[in-house]
């Protein structure tokens, strides 16, 4: 299970300082190409669809396959398969009617201390993300720990785009209420 909440920001100076002067370490960059996809015939609500997509990242040249089953705003269950071939894998899903309803591209810088995970994410089209994630339980103390850090590199509970993935900013960018995902 992934705690995760995300903010929007103009810049990375201000916050790579303060994760550096917070012991954080830099675990390297990636590139993320996600295209999504839609299996079912009917639309649902932005925050309540589950999201399948195909993550491909241009530096390792690596393709996962994942599905993502919202839990509430901040907590997802994510299910996710290394692809070897990511043609084939187009080709299935297309051979199964999924709908490929949008692409979103990211360059990240990825910095780790502990259990927390901060990446800096560049999206093209959306803008530049400060995003906090924690592998773990659905549990107070870990909702608090990702807050709490938000709250160390500056950002106040009112900035924070809880609930806001990626998948819904776009959505809200194309002016659309609802994919079918």
């Amino acid at each position: 299970m992934e705690i995760e909440i995300k903010v929007k920001v103009k810049e990375f100076a201000n916050i790579l300082k303060k994760l550096e002067s917070l012991g954080y370490r830099y675990c390297g960059k990636k590139h993320q190409i996600d295209t999504y996809y839609s299996l079912y015939k009917r639309p649902l609500k932005k925050r309540k669809g589950q999201v399948l997509r195909i993550r491909y990242d241009k530096l390792s040249r690596k393709t996962r396959l994942e599905f993502h089953v919202p839990k509430n705003d901040m907590v997802a269950t994510e299910y996710e398969v290394e692809v070897g071939d990511l043609k084939t894998m187009v080709k299935i899903l297309t051979l199964m009617k999924a709908k490929k309803e949008f692409v979103i591209e990211k360059q990240r810088r990825v910095y780790k201390k502990g259990q927390l995970e901060v990446a800096l994410d560049k999206v093209k089209g959306l803008g530049n993300f400060v995003e906090v994630e924690m592998e773990g339980h659905d549990t107070l103390k870990n909702h608090n720990a990702v807050k709490a850090l938000h709250n160390k590199l500056g950002i106040s509970s009112e900035q924070l785009l809880t609930g806001q993935h990626y998948n819904i900013l776009k959505l809200q960018r194309l002016k659309l209420k609802y994919a079918y995902f």
